[in-house]
């Protein structure tokens, strides 16, 4: 069974603020009369959850990588792919990465003070969650051809919350950044952002590529 969601009571609503980061490998397969187009991408999520304490953290995060067995047990975001064909969902598996990312190495806690082995404690509230994954995904993108070839497509990817998360979780977008080619064969990248979107009082992190 997954444990509650952390919340933390901010202007008296409870609520988890995940930020969502997005590296974009490759865009393809685009097909105008399915109106889709593929893209894979490594999707972060970055969340606080004060309930936990961590030991032995490093400055650098990439050496505070948990456990698989650790990973199981934490509480994680359900972030949904809202313009996929079946609505596909993030997932927690053994190609997920979740590290935690420390702020501050020097504020921790001593578990025994008169203790010279005692071991340094740090906060949930003071440390990031980072989970990652790779994701190959095909996306819903309608394409306007009426003025080819001097026409402008804009296709989106589009993350939304898990209905049984989506009272509870606020996202909030961050970073975003495509690594690949910008001649895309039939298309080339002419933009790219990243931003927030808010649906019926549930934000949404949307990304923009503009062909």
């Amino acid at each position: 069974n997954n444990p509650p969601p952390p919340y933390v009571e901010i202007k008296d609503k409870e609520f988890v603020q995940v930020n969502i980061s997005t590296v974009f490998i490759l865009i393809q397969g685009f097909d105008e009369i399915g109106s889709t187009y593929e893209a894979q991408f490594m999707l972060t999520m970055m969340w606080y959850d004060r309930r936990l304490i961590f030991k032995y953290l490093n400055p650098d995060v990439a050496k505070n990588l948990l456990p698989k067995e650790e990973q199981q047990q934490l509480w994680v975001p359900k972030v949904v792919f809202e313009n996929t064909k079946n609505k596909l969902q993030t997932v927690m598996d053994e190609r997920t990465s979740t590290n935690v990312r420390n702020f501050n190495i020097s504020s921790f806690e001593i578990t025994d003070t008169t203790n010279s082995e005692a071991i340094k404690q740090y906060s949930g509230n003071e440390n990031l969650l980072v989970s990652t994954r790779f994701y190959n995904s095909k996306f819903h993108c309608t394409f306007q051809m009426h003025w080819y070839p001097f026409d402008l497509q804009v296709c989106q990817t589009v993350f939304g919350m898990a209905k049984d998360q989506a009272d509870v979780v606020q996202l909030e977008s961050k970073d975003m950044e495509y690594v690949g080619s910008e001649d895309l064969t039939l298309y080339y990248l002419r933009g790219k952002n990243q931003g927030n979107k808010d649906v019926g009082g549930i934000r949404q992190v949307v990304v923009e590529l503009k062909l």
